[in-house]
């Protein structure tokens, strides 16, 4: 294991120190974070603070008019004054290729490690090793993808009922291996300006120590505006779980925003519903403290954020949540939460996060999170 961390640590040296002497595009940030949770999960721990210090670096480099190479990586240690943690990741490793006929026909193809993800982002939203191949035409989009999460850094992922545990100990701990498969389309401007997204994806496990089975995703989208001030998100999915009974499971994802000339506020309300039987691959956490937050849910909530000046942005939301256990509902919790995002220079900001979980019946644990953040970019 320590050859595969000092291989990421060497790749990252070797991109920047080989570009050095050429034309190339750089940045490094730093992101410094004080948290605060507290939680009766543990009676006797109930309090929990911790910092972390997170370094980021990035480079693109262009080979050619049609070739381009990009990579970032990032170190983070975290510690809460009894325990350190240490992470190493390489989250991009790509070569990417252009090629443009005309302004509304281009096709590109990365090959390396890049993100992929679904129409909502609720389903998967991570990095794979493998291929990509996307095709522009006029209002039409089409994606291609194939890879392999098994080098990916375990910390950083994480796939919703794996069986293979992460090693927090260790530096660079392998995920557990799934090949991918997609395929994506979006119809841009479908009607009026919405547009439509059709994907579908399956993930297959390839280590027989790994006990969650093979996965069939499908999903549909459309997002656009009902008028000049109301924007709409709209996503619907099914999956289909390969187990010893195949399950099926739905989901659904919906957001209606309305932007007022006040302030530039604006005043959204989201919707979020997923069966006992559906079964994302890495898990969006959509309630606080859960793990598996997009299985057997109903969510309902209703948030605001609005500009004061023009480096300021302050919001706040809350949220019910219900459990679904089959074909009733029972109610959980009600949550908040609350940020502000301070840009203090063009390459300093600051930001403020305070939620809270409010439990509606005995075996829900009320929970209580804070964290305050400094990012500079250099």
């Amino acid at each position: 294991m320590k050859n595969k961390c000092k291989f990421v640590f060497i790749c990252l040296c070797f991109v920047f120190l080989a570009s050095w002497g050429f034309s190339f595009d750089f940045g490094v940030s730093l992101d410094s974070s004080f948290l605060v949770y507290d939680t009766e999960t543990v009676p006797t721990e109930k309090s929990t603070m911790g910092l972390s210090e997170e370094v980021v670096l990035w480079a693109r480099q262009k080979i050619s008019e049609n070739i381009s190479f990009y990579t970032k990586g990032n170190y983070q240690v975290s510690c809460d004054f009894e325990e350190v943690s240490q992470k190493l990741d390489l989250s991009d490793f790509l070569l990417q290729m252009v090629f443009a006929k005309s302004e509304e026909t281009k096709v590109s193809f990365d090959l390396g490690r890049f993100p992929i993800y679904d129409a909502g982002k609720m389903i998967f939203n991570n990095s794979i090793d493998g291929g990509k191949i996307s095709l522009k035409i006029s209002q039409m989009d089409l994606d291609l993808f194939c890879g392999y999460t098994g080098l990916l850094n375990g910390k950083s992922i994480n796939i919703f009922k794996s069986t293979i545990a992460t090693d927090e100990e260790k530096l660079y701990s392998l995920a557990s291996g799934f090949v991918v498969a997609g395929f994506s389309t979006t119809a841009k401007n479908f009607f009026k300006d919405n547009s439509i997204t059709f994907d579908i994806s399956t993930f297959v496990p390839t280590s027989s120590d790994e006990q969650r089975k093979a996965a069939l995703y499908s999903e549909i989208g459309l997002n656009g505006a009902l008028s000049s001030v109301v924007l709409h998100d709209l996503y619907a999915g099914v999956s289909l779980l390969f187990d010893e009974e195949s399950k099926v499971g739905v989901f659904f994802d919906g957001n209606l925003s309305w932007y007022l000339d006040f302030l530039s506020s604006c005043i959204a309300t989201k919707i979020t519903f997923a069966t006992d039987t559906f079964f994302p691959f890495v898990d969006k956490v959509c309630v606080l403290g859960v793990n598996d937050s997009l299985n057997g849910v109903f969510k309902w909530g209703l948030n605001g954020s609005i500009k004061p000046v023009s480096t300021l942005v302050l919001s706040l939301g809350g949220d019910f949540v219900m459990d679904v256990e089959g074909s009733s509902l029972q109610k959980d919790c009600i949550q908040w939460n609350s940020s502000l995002v301070w840009q203090i220079l063009s390459d300093v900001q600051f930001n403020l996060y305070v939620a809270q979980k409010i439990p509606l019946v005995d075996v829900v644990n009320p929970l209580f999170l804070g964290s305050a953040s400094l990012i500079v970019n250099f």
